[in-house]
């Protein structure tokens, strides 16, 4: 985890935690390395644990794609 204050997980078709950095703008960019194409869920979290947004959000992971 990058970030003390957010933290991103994924998991599903295979399991991966993410790093997030602060901008000097105000926004975050967050990234993560799936090793497995599939159906996965992204879970971002405050460091209480709780979700943002709809989070987690299901995505899908393809191979090559970044």
């Amino acid at each position: 985890m990058m970030s003390d204050s957010f933290k991103i997980q994924l998991s599903g078709a295979s399991n991966a935690v993410g790093n997030i950095a602060p901008q000097s703008n105000g926004v975050y960019v967050a990234t993560y390395t799936a090793t497995v194409s599939g159906v996965h869920l992204l879970s971002v979290t405050n460091a209480a644990g709780t979700h943002f947004g709809s989070s987690p959000y299901s995505i899908y992971v393809q191979p090559g794609v970044r």
